[in-house]
């Protein structure tokens, strides 16, 4: 088998995914280029959001005979999604069918999840600010949608009803919007919180987005110094009690379940640990028919599970607990093997290493070989509680859930009665609830780390708590370090504590705080006052379309030049410190992108504004496209943004355009030294062929030298029953020479020049296309031609004949020259000369059938009218002094020593 996925077979449903739904689905087309097999693989999704973090999906599906759509049914998860989202997927992840190749397993698509919402920006979220006049600025989540009324509102309670609510509205075109406070931060003081939101106007039906800021003269950074800042903090054990405006510890008690067999007996889906009704670990790293034991261990107070971090792991064992590590991400279970008595020394080692009173679960997979323990494991086991691991039988599934340092036989456990058993146990872990913590929000990104700020205090007074603050990096890929460990309450009226030496914002841009709480007397957590983070920020830009949007146009004709301009303005008091990067590219139908520029512009600084366009060609595509702007995209090279941001949501913009595919046919005109042939006329031995394009379409224009690909010309020869392809180049040698079109007229032209040394009839075929493949007709252009080297003249006629006013002369020239001399003698039938008409009057003669341009009207030399009757007429010339050869035709016998007749007649 040989299984495939690609951008082109990724699509998403809905097609347009926003905050108005609560899901949506992924669909991937797994597609068999080779041969199909009963078997079964593992389907990897990670999705990572706009700020970088990301979450993991997987499932088994029956692997794929022809083609298959395998559908992830996802939350929107709108606090994290807003902006553009990646979705990283790889079939068969861990390559447990052999394959013809493994390189076209995996893909990765974006989605852009959209809002009607408008969302605050500027301050940014809980950002302490120094400013007394302050402007608010908010985004709408889609850059390029109509005028509207927007509401702004600012009060100094998230319930907006005290006596100093303001509100402003503010009517414009969506993007960028702002509101200049109409009051000075100084009049109510220092150290004020502001709550303020922002919604369209739609009174009965508004939809608020909220944020909120400090006023500290002459500080910046980041803060929560009111309670109601706190709301949307994670919290863990403790809760936030708004009605009483405090904290409180939580009681919790977690489900723990379990479920095992033996596999074939149970398909691997079914062989799980459970929290909560949450798996949190399923399958067996030892593979289907492999051996072991799987491992979960829960700390008794907090319930929280230990990790096999990815980091740890290398040749696929993680190398500080010993156990089996095949997943390429962190998970809460441990495996092992348990063949042979050095890795059933690693599992009891894993075993003394839990501390007691932590509880260990583990659970059979297949044959835990139970018989042939080394008795330091029969010990392990029973240090948790074992009271049958000394008779359990092999191959009966078996699960185990007991506390470290427990007595024997104090643990649950279920011994299945036979192999072909599935069981089942259930179990429960009661939290202390004495102890726990809050986590901020992210703080940053920071450009440079100053100083950190908190405060507590006890709850009601009483000093029985335990209270310790943490410090949390977060590196640009999402890595997490604890930085500073156990502040313990800063009791002096400063209240700081230095960063800037401490934490380098280049590698740690983010931070988090967390403080750990405990009472065991009280069971009553600390009561927090704030916390607040100063540093240096970084800039933001946003798309702002009212300054300036250009999109010409949505519906265009193939070839035709797209046109675009966006303007994006610096809102922050920061400057760029590079120039400001942009990117542009377009989107098919089937999800396929193209790329069309990315390029640096200009340096950015506080309050600039720059507007940037391009034009592109739609040459090659034709459809429905979407058009993309991305201002501060991702650098490729490193995989992060290109400089740092607060927001990225508002960078990008989406345009949707239609190009009509160009169908009329060009014309198609071929001349013979000028001059439009009928089937077999005679044409010069070394006649000028030209071939004319002339396409409608003046944005498709052809003057490229791979335009010379749309043109075939193929000759047959005399007594020939072939035809020979004629190419531009033979040999190092021109032979077709491409004359380029020019705009507007799109006229390309093909000269062939003709070098016919054999006398007879050739035959020419002309294929042509234009840009866009359309021939220049349902059939090629095809046409008979006869050459005779020998320089002939036929006998000449005139025509009419009789005539009154005036009258042509037809002849037919053969050879590969026209007469150096040629002139016609009218006389009367007397032989008096009255009229001589030379080849300059006569007009373009040439090689083959001529009908002069020129016609005689009856006047003599003098320009007098001649009378009616018969005038007698001949032909004089020569080529290059030498007479040229009559070529008898049927009309020769009309003529008597080369003398012809006409009858004027009025």
């Amino acid at each position: 088998p040989d299984y495939a996925v690609n951008t082109s077979s990724v699509y998403f449903s809905p097609q347009n995914v926003s905050s108005e739904i609560d899901s949506f689905e992924v669909c991937i087309i797994s597609t068999n280029l080779g041969r199909a097999i009963q078997d079964s693989f593992i389907v990897e999704m990670t999705r990572v959001f706009p700020d970088n973090s990301s979450e993991y999906y997987s499932r088994l599906i029956p692997a794929t005979l022809y083609k298959d759509t395998i559908r992830f049914k996802i939350p929107v998860d709108i606090g994290r999604a807003l902006g553009m989202n990646r979705f990283d997927i790889m079939l068969d992840a861990f390559n447990e069918i052999t394959e013809v190749t493994e390189l076209n397993n995996s893909t990765s698509v974006q989605l852009l999840i959209s809002s009607s919402d408008i969302i605050p920006v500027y301050p940014y979220e809980y950002a302490v600010v120094p400013d007394t006049i302050i402007n608010l600025y908010a985004s709408t989540a889609s850059p390029f949608v109509s005028p509207a009324d927007y509401i702004f509102e600012i009060d100094t309670t998230d319930s907006f009803n005290s006596a100093f609510k303001t509100s402003q509205i503010v009517y414009q075109s969506a993007g960028l919007l702002n509101w200049t406070l109409p009051f000075p931060m100084t009049l109510l003081g220092d150290s004020v919180v502001y709550y303020w939101r922002v919604s369209k106007n739609i009174p009965g039906n508004y939809s608020w987005r909220e944020s909120s800021f400090q006023f500290i003269p002459g500080k910046r950074g980041w803060g929560q110094a009111h309670f109601f800042q706190f709301k949307n903090d994670d919290y863990q054990y403790v809760t936030f009690n708004r009605p009483q405006r405090q904290f409180d510890f939580v009681n919790n008690v977690l489900a723990i379940s379990a479920q095992t067999g033996y596999y074939p007996n149970i398909a691997w889906t079914e062989e799980w640990i459970k929290v909560n009704g949450v798996i949190k670990g399923q399958w067996h790293c030892t593979g289907n028919l492999g051996n072991g034991l799987k491992f979960a261990v829960f700390n008794p107070q907090t319930g929280e599970m230990w990790t096999s971090y990815r980091a740890d792991v290398s040749g696929g064992v993680n190398q500080i607990w010993k156990n089996i590590h095949c997943q390429s991400y962190d998970v809460s279970t441990f495996d092992y093997a348990v063949g042979d008595s050095l890795k059933q020394q690693d599992i009891v080692n894993f075993i003394d290493s839990v501390p007691d009173g932590w509880w260990i679960l583990a659970m059979s997979h297949r044959n835990h070989n139970a018989e042939n323990y080394i008795e330091d494991l029969y010990q392990a086991f029973e240090s948790f509680g074992s009271g049958v691991i000394r008779s359990l039988p092999n191959n009966l599934p078996y699960i185990i859930y007991g506390q470290k340092a427990s007595p024997i036989g104090s643990a649950q456990e279920s011994v299945g009665s036979s192999i072909s058993d599935i069981i089942t146990l259930p179990a429960s872990i009661t939290t202390n609830w004495n102890q726990g913590y809050i986590k901020s929000t992210r703080i940053g990104p920071a450009s440079q780390w100053e100083s950190l700020h908190w405060r507590e205090n006890p709850y009601a007074g009483l000093q029985t708590d335990s209270v310790s603050l943490y410090v949390l990096g977060k590196k640009f890929n999402g890595t997490v370090d604890t930085l500073i460990y156990a502040l313990p309450p800063i009791q002096d009226s400063l209240d700081i504590y230095d960063l800037y030496n401490r934490i380098d914002a280049n590698t740690y841009p983010y931070l988090h705080l967390l403080i750990k709480m405990r009472d065991d007397t009280e069971n009553t957590p600390a009561q927090m006052d704030r916390w607040q983070v100063l540093f240096e920020g970084v800039p933001e830009t946003a798309l702002h379309p009212t300054i300036n949007f250009s999109f010409y146009n949505d519906t265009v004709q193939e070839g035709e030049n797209i046109s675009f301009s966006i303007a994006t303005k610096n809102i922050s008091e920061y400057d760029f410190p590079d120039s400001l990067m942009i990117s542009y590219w377009i989107v098919d139908r089937f999800n396929t992108e193209q790329p069309i520029l990315t390029h640096k512009t200009a340096m950015h600084p506080a309050g600039d504004t720059i507007i940037d366009s391009l034009s592109f060609s739609t040459h090659g595509i034709q459809g429905l496209y979407s058009f993309w702007v991305e201002v501060n995209p991702i650098d490729t090279a490193t995989g992060f943004y290109d400089q740092l941001e607060q927001y990225h949501f508002n960078n990008i913009g989406r345009c949707y355009f239609f190009v009509g595919k160009d169908r009329i046919n060009p014309m198609l005109d071929v001349t013979f030294d000028g001059v439009h042939i009928l089937n077999r006329d005679i044409v010069s031995a070394k006649a000028e062929i030209r071939i004319r394009l002339d396409d409608e379409n003046p944005f498709l224009i052809m003057d490229e030298m791979s335009d010379t690909a749309n043109f075939r010309l193929y000759l047959k020869h005399p007594n020939s029953t072939t035809l020979e392809r004629i190419y531009f180049y033979s040999g190092g040698q021109e032979q077709l020479r491409f004359i380029p079109a020019s705009y507007p007229d799109n006229v390309a032209e093909v000269l062939f020049p003709g070098d016919f040394k054999q006398d007879g009839i050739y035959r020419l075929y002309v294929q042509a296309t234009d840009k866009s493949g359309n021939y220049s007709g349902d059939l090629d252009y095809e046409i008979e031609f006869e050459v005779i080297n020998k320089a002939t003249i036929t006998e000449v006629l005139n025509w009419p004949n009789p005539f009154s006013t005036k009258t042509h002369f037809v002849f037919t020239l053969t050879g590969s020259e026209i007469p150096t001399y040629f002139t016609i003698q009218i006389m009367t039938i007397t032989g008096k000369i009255v009229r001589e008409i030379s080849i300059e009057e006569l007009g373009n003669i040439h090689i083959g059938r001529n009908i002069t341009e020129y016609a005689w009207d009856g006047r003599d030399q003098y320009g007098d009218l001649l009378a009616n009757g018969v005038y007698l007429y001949r032909i004089i010339c020569n080529l290059n002094g030498e007479a040229i050869e009559k070529n008898p035709t049927a009309a020769s016998k009309y003529f008597v020593k080369e003398f012809g007749k006409m009858y004027l007649m009025r």
